[in-house]
């Protein structure tokens, strides 16, 4: 398992849910910074250190039209514990195509680096695309389904599931799935 701090790279792709990216940076960031009671000094160090990271420098406009500036870029991570992928928003083949090939490749550098993977929603998507689920299992939001089935066969969909794990990858099929699976295995 992990030893804290736990470094987790949250990535950026501009079809990216807002919502799931600053939920799962703020869960994470706070844990180990606060005492129990909010009062006292920190009684310990971080458990983890969430990080931003995307292709490129600067801000970046997700599909809501809200600009986020990522911390890091992905030419500066060389390697990182956890890779979090939240939810993007598409709705076919071809905008799961178009996904930014430099990011997909980072995903599969850092899990061959032996980062675990986690991914919410259509997050699963991307690391299908990536080819990290194949002859695996996932999950994936259930407007993702028909999508999913279709473009990735050699992976077992549950779709009736909120969670599923499959060796050093976990994926999350709602977008409040995310919040207990934060902890999952940390």
């Amino acid at each position: 398992m992990f030893h804290a701090p736990v470094h987790v790279s949250i990535v950026l792709f501009p079809e990216c849910d807002p919502s799931i990216v600053y939920g799962v940076f703020d869960t994470l960031w706070a844990p180990g910074r606060f005492s129990t009671n909010l009062q006292e000094k920190p009684t310990r160090e971080p458990l983890f250190v969430p990080r931003l990271v995307a292709a490129d420098a600067g801000p970046l406009r997700l599909i809501t039209e809200v600009s986020i500036i990522p911390q890091d870029t992905i030419a500066d991570v060389e390697r990182t514990d956890v890779v979090f992928v939240p939810n993007v928003v598409i709705d076919s083949a071809k905008a799961v195509q178009a996904l930014d090939r430099r990011m997909i490749a980072w995903i599969r550098k850092m899990h061959a680096g032996g980062a675990q993977l986690y991914a919410a929603c259509g997050g699963s998507l991307v690391l299908a695309e990536a080819g990290l689920l194949e002859g695996g299992a996932a999950t994936t939001h259930w407007a993702y389904v028909p999508l999913f089935r279709k473009m990735f066969p050699g992976v077992t969909l549950h779709a009736d599931r909120l969670l599923v794990q499959s060796g050093p990858v976990t994926t999350w099929s709602a977008p409040a799935a995310h919040h207990p699976g934060r902890i999952w295995r940390c």
